[in-house]
Formats: C-alpha cells, sequence, structure tokens
C-alpha cells in the first residue's frame, strides 16, 4: 500500500489490542467480521478521500451489497413485527370481544416466532 493511501487509512482504523501470549502474531479474526471492517473503512474514509482527490469513491461488490441487505433487514425487523402483531390483534379484540384472549394469542405468534430464530441460529452454528 503506498504511503500516502496508508496516512489516509490508518487514522480511520481502530486501536490495536495488546498482543496475548497466546497469539503472538496478528489476532484471528473470522472471515465476515474482517471484510465487515474492511467495508466499514473504505466507507468512513470516503468524504476524506473524495475531498484529496476529488475522486468519486464508491464501495460495490457482493460484500457490500449483502452487508447492506442484512443491516437493513435487522433495522426494520422490530417495527415489521409490530405491525404484525397490531394488525392480528385488531381483529382478534373484535371477535373475541375480550382482552385476555387476543393478548394470549398475540403472546403465543411471537414466542414461537422467538424459538423460530433460535431453531435457525440452532441450525447454522
Amino acid at each position: 500500500m503506498p504511503d500516502d493511501l496508508w496516512e489516509c487509512v490508518a487514522p480511520l482504523l481502530p486501536a490495536r489490542p495488546p498482543r496475548r501470549e497466546r497469539y503472538p502474531g496478528r489476532l484471528p479474526v473470522d472471515d465476515r467480521t474482517a471484510l465487515r471492517g474492511i467495508v466499514y473503512v473504505l466507507c468512513k474514509g470516503e468524504p476524506t478521500w473524495q475531498k484529496q482527490t476529488r475522486a468519486e469513491v464508491s464501495v460495490t461488490g457482493t460484500t457490500a451489497v449483502n452487508i447492506d441487505v442484512s443491516d437493513g433487514l435487522a433495522s426494520s425487523l422490530i417495527p415489521f413485527a409490530l405491525v404484525v402483531v397490531g394488525l392480528s390483534l385488531l381483529p382478534l379484540l373484535l371477535v373475541f370481544r375480550s382482552v385476555i384472549v387476543p393478548l394470549k394469542a398475540s403472546l403465543g405468534f411471537l414466542l414461537s416466532v422467538a424459538a423460530t430464530f433460535g431453531a435457525v441460529v440452532a441450525v447454522f452454528q
């Protein structure tokens, strides 16, 4: 890496953790974390590089797209669940004319969704 580019990138990198006796070299990091870190550094440094070089800087590719999609889905999951539970709660309140039965049904739905996510995590880990 050229020295002038390294001078732009180095301030954006996180502080280096102290070395441990067990791993005398670089600390072990899985590929996903390393790629997220690289994309983060590239995205964070983009305005600085654009001012310095007057060039358009873009981060593209499968990794960047997957990170953006994952972040978008994670940020919209809770509002989506609240809308689904809220919209299912209204008809149940009207049909049963009670509060306890629809609340139990909604709680059961949320617990089944949580169990499903737990099962998915258990399978893929």
